[in-house]
């Protein structure tokens, strides 16, 4: 199992503070199969209408694999693709996943 998470700050009167974190990527093997399953994640800033604030849209797509015999035994296959959009929330000073943003970035 493999994860890459990726955070973001932001600096207000001198001092850092962790908006969000997710995960950029994440690779892991199914127990009991020779199948693992890599899910990776694009993130990028986005200044929307729904909001006066910056948005963050998170594609991801997710892929697996087959090994055998200590061999890759087919490419692999996207076995699904999804979109979540981040909106700031300044009361928690954090980005959060909404429906709104999401609508509004992912269509």
């Amino acid at each position: 199992m493999y994860q890459n998470p990726a955070s973001l700050y932001r600096l207000w009167n001198g001092k850092l503070y962790r908006t969000v974190e997710i995960l950029e990527a994440d690779y892991h093997c199914v127990v009991g199969t020779p199948t693992s399953v890599t899910t990776n994640r694009s993130i990028r800033f986005r200044r929307e209408h729904f909001s006066p604030w910056i948005a963050l849209e998170v594609r991801s797509e997710q892929t697996s694999s087959r090994f055998e015999n200590r061999q890759w035994m087919e490419q692999s296959r996207v076995d699904g693709q999804s979109c979540e959009g981040y909106e700031w929330i300044p009361r928690s000073f954090t980005f959060e996943v909404t429906e709104s943003a999401t609508q509004a970035l992912c269509q």
